[in-house]
């Protein structure tokens, strides 16, 4: 008998990260207090990647050396010196490890610390002049590694170990390596890199390069290879696997307890593409002229993006301003091939974009779109600043509008440069088509039906764009093989779109026992209606601590959308995550951690408070808290429909149906058993589906 299982799922994107390498620097200084100001910038050495499939992720560790030479600075060899490195992962990927060397013989693990509490930890370090380092998160897919010191004789080799989820492509997969760390270097410098396979992902080759061209080593089960410099200093490495799945679906699962456990899935494109994709690319970073490398980073996101999310039938035109000239790759429509992607992306110069002309270049994009009525796109990768005041950006409008006769295909917009008026012409711009506005702050996506806030950066919105080409699908539900699965019911924050057209996958919790085979079924919701896929599975495959790691860092999404930021730090200590409120800190020995007082943000302890707030207004009251055994009574300002109670790694305990406004949880689980002290996460979710939560500890 199948049930319907729901799934804390989280769409493993794989978006590639920011073409941007202004987010990504390095600079050695000497301690100035928190701030991060320029200094001289730093080399990176003696550089070692090992990359290892892990389920539906790859794990990447990077070890490299930070130093600085006397010749190219003003520092003396005395200089205690700090170095500060900002870089960039790929969007999805979570860090899981950091070290520090102290000598050659000498290495520190880093600890999982509360953040606020790590910084001032390091900063009194570096005051007594000992051997910290302190990796944190700044921004979404962005990171910043402090260490110290650093003299012009004395380098720092450090480790980072990260995991990046896979992005599906017809029979492989794809995984943009970390070079944009490299490029932060004074001198860019080779690197040696080791390519694990096994048996679900093999044959090993680069999107841009010939891999074999740089193999030193081949053993069974892995590579060795050796990348000069100029590799990718004009374009983005990225490693493909070939997949094994036979057509089929893979499911990896780990269990976690007696009948539970995590899995994570993927099941592949279930139909072709109905139709080809048309797509013009108009470029203008006017609002970037300051970042004279950001038109050929455009540019890199781009042939990433044409090599990894178009088929060999689509089509694709770029245009662009080249000071006041509006220039183009030919004016004509190049098929998507990746022998035509490079011949025709090599071909753009290096340009930087004049206001005057934006109009004109609109114009020329825009017609060549239009000349495939209803079968072509538009995406508009702009920085514009020529809109002053409502009319103008009106009078802009009009002025396209017709000259086009109309708009009819449909238009989305990368925004570099968001303000009222730019906004505004936008807006009016995407309306005809239906598209979307993507703002670069990386914060909003407008869809003009709702706004929802989310992590983004330019190239996760050019993926999300392609992605969304044709999509028919909106909501949709999934049903896995099951032999006696039960329900976790925790509702998805983070849920993907599916569209049979593209590769889906998902990470989840479970109650039950798998059986050895089966198929995945999806139903999914379309204009003309309810629309349902099945796919077999290629197999039902052991995981690892690996598999219950990165659904771990899943889950620590869902909480900070609860706003649930002890637990988060709880669980980033439990299980050696970085996540926004955590950081990585390595201390030498005979250092300790400053202890937090009662009243200060804490990776652990006991709640001294009985209500924890989802927003303002949304609170639930528990109580007594702790409690040490008898009831927990839980009070919700409306009638419950649903309570459940989670613990740290989210598993269900238990789940009940009140009906009332009032609630009582025995301490026992779903089975009658009294659960172990620790803390606990209740939610009540009311009957319009609002949620309330609260903290509870029990002792």
């Amino acid at each position: 008998m199948k049930h319907q299982i729901f799934i804390l799922l989280f769409l493993l994107s794989g978006f590639c990260s920011h073409g941007n390498d202004n987010n990504n620097s390095l600079y050695i200084k000497i301690p100035s207090g928190w701030w991060s100001g320029a200094g001289t910038p730093g080399n990176i050495t003696d550089i070692q990647m090992d990359v290892t499939p892990q389920g539906l992720y790859a794990q990447v560790q990077l070890t490299f050396t930070i130093n600085i030479e006397n010749t190219a600075s003003t520092y003396r060899s005395s200089d205690l010196l700090e170095s500060v490195l900002f870089f960039d992962l790929p969007a999805g990927s979570f860090i899981h490890d950091s070290w520090l060397w102290l000598d050659d013989a000498t290495i520190i693990a880093a600890d999982v610390v509360e953040r606020e509490q790590a910084i001032e930890t390091y900063t009194g370090i570096v005051r007594r002049q000992r051997d910290p380092s302190l990796l944190i998160n700044t921004l979404p897919n962005n990171y910043r590694l402090n260490v110290f010191p650093v003299r012009t004789d004395y380098a720092r080799k450090v480790r980072i170990v990260y995991s990046t989820p896979f992005t599906w492509q017809h029979n492989r997969t794809i995984l943009p390596l970390p070079v944009n760390i490299f490029r932060t270097s004074s001198v860019p410098p080779a690197f040696s890199l080791t390519v694990h396979t096994d048996t679900m992902f093999g044959e090993p080759s680069f999107l841009h390069q010939s891999f074999s061209n740089y193999i030193v080593a081949q053993t069974p089960g892995s590579f060795s290879l050796q990348i000069p410099a100029g590799a990718y200093s004009a374009s983005d490495m990225v490693l493909a696997y070939k997949a094994n799945t036979g057509g089929g679906g893979l499911l990896y699962t780990y269990p976690t307890g007696a009948g539970e456990g995590v899995y994570q899935f993927v099941i592949p494109a279930t139909t072709a593409p109905a139709s080809p994709r048309n797509v013009v690319f108009i470029l203008h970073p006017i609002g970037w002229q300051k970042m004279s490398s950001y038109p050929s980073d455009m540019l890199r996101v781009i042939k990433n993006s044409l090599l990894a999310d178009f088929d060999p039938v689509d089509s694709f035109a770029i245009f662009y301003a080249d000071r006041n000239n509006v220039a183009h790759t030919g004016n004509t429509w190049h098929a998507a091939d990746s022998a035509t992607i490079h011949e025709v992306l090599s071909r753009i110069p290096h340009f930087q974009s004049d206001l005057s002309a934006y109009i004109p270049l609109l114009k020329a994009g825009l017609a060549m779109s239009e000349s495939k009525p209803g079968a072509a796109q538009t995406i508009l990768w702009s920085g514009n600043t020529l809109f002053a005041g409502q009319h103008a950006a009106d009078s802009a409008f009009t002025v396209l509008d017709n000259y086009l006769g109309g708009i009819t295909n449909r238009i989305d917009v990368i925004n570099l440069h968001p303000s009222q008026d730019n906004n505004r012409f936008y807006q009016r711009l995407c309306r005809p088509g239906g598209g979307s506005q993507y703002r670069h702050n990386g914060t909003f996506f407008d869809d003009y039906v709702n706004v929802t806030s989310i992590d983004l950066d330019a190239s996760v919105a050019l993926r999300q764009i392609l992605y969304d080409m044709g999509q028919a699908g909106t909501g949709y539900s999934v049903t896995l093989p099951v032999n006696g699965i039960t329900a976790n019911v925790i509702e998805p924050v983070f849920q993907g779109k599916y569209t049979p057209r593209h590769y889906f996958s998902q990470v989840g919790s479970y109650y039950g026992t798998w059986p050895d085979t089966g198929s995945v079924e999806v139903t999914y919701v379309t204009s003309s209606g309810l629309q349902t896929t099945i796919t077999p599975l290629k197999g039902i495959y052991n995981g690892n601590a690996h598999t219950y790691k990165s659904w771990v860092f899943n889950y620590l999404r869902l909480l900070k959308a609860y706003g649930a930021r002890s637990e988060i730090i709880d669980s980033c200590i439990s299980n050696r995550l970085l996540f926004d409120y955590t950081a990585f800190l390595a201390l030498e020995t005979g250092d300790t951690l400053k202890v937090p007082t009662q009243n200060e943000p804490s990776g652990g302890g006991a709640s001294t408070g009985s209500v924890h707030e989802l927003s303002g207004t949304d609170l639930l009251k528990v109580f007594p808290n702790p409690f040490t055994g008898g009831v927990l009574t839980i009070q919700c300002p409306d009638e419950i429909a649903t309570l459940q109670v989670l613990d740290l790694t989210g598993r269900l305990v238990m789940e009940s149906a009140p009906g009332s406004t009032t609630a009582y949880w025995d301490g026992k689980n779903a089975a009658g058993q009294t659960v172990s002290a620790g803390i606990y996460m209740v939610i009540a979710t009311d009957r319009q589906g609002k949620r309330y939560v609260a903290r509870v500890m029990k002792e």
